[in-house]
């Protein structure tokens, strides 16, 4: 590590400016054990997914997508294939320096910074998880951060506090390349298919669009 990364380092704080919270029955904790299980039981009762099930209407609309997807060579071409070397050094080059890493605690200046035996390791390491449909666990859990609200001055209300979920970079690398394959093939951006597949009224979240185009 070089000495302006141990700087980077030491200016590192916490999210969390206290360490006394209320609980569910308004009780204040300040252990350290009944702190981080508020904090749990807040989350997952506040963000628990319990989306209702697929109506007969959208069962059907997305069997005919997946079926439509099938019989498209253009989207196997284009999609599911192996991930290349130029990709990964892509996705590596738009990921943020100095942004914060996830439940392993791995910055990209770390990744950016490794020898190139490290960076070849990690490519290899995506590539076999892509083949083979598998991601580590680890990979696929997020560290949550609380971040108390502008304008809340109780903090140990829990419900005053932001989550702010950290990914992995490992999985964030990971998802760069498929969101820009998926992209170009939507937009009609790869080489296999030149055919734009979004309605030209969509603009959220599209290469030089904005919502604002519709009005």
């Amino acid at each position: 590590m070089n000495l302006r990364f141990i700087k980077q380092l030491r200016k590192v704080k916490t999210p969390i400016n206290t360490f006394v919270l209320k609980n569910n029955s308004n009780t204040l904790s300040n252990s350290s054990k009944s702190f981080k299980k508020h904090w749990r039981e807040h989350f997952a009762q506040r963000y628990a997914l319990t989306s209702p099930p697929l109506t007969n209407t959208e069962e059907a609309e997305a069997s005919n997508l997946l079926h439509e997807c099938n019989s498209h060579q253009f989207y196997y071409k284009c999609v599911d294939k192996e991930i290349t070397e130029k990709e990964f050094k892509t996705a590596l080059k738009k990921s943020r320096r100095n942004a914060a890493g996830g439940l392993d605690g791995i910055r990209p200046s770390y990744i950016k910074d490794a020898p190139s035996e490290i960076i070849k390791y990690i490519f290899n390491a995506l590539k076999t998880a892509f083949n083979e449909e598998d991601l580590l666990r680890s990979l696929k859990t997020v560290l949550i951060c609380p971040f108390l609200k502008p304008g809340k001055k109780d903090e140990t209300d829990p419900v005053n506090y932001r989550p702010i979920a950290l990914l992995s970079q490992f999985l964030k690398l990971f998802e760069s390349i498929l969101y820009s394959r998926i992209s170009n093939y939507l937009e009609g951006f790869c080489s296999c298919s030149s055919e734009v597949k979004f309605h030209d009224f969509t603009n959220g979240f599209r290469f030089e669009r904005r919502t604002l185009d519709n009005i």
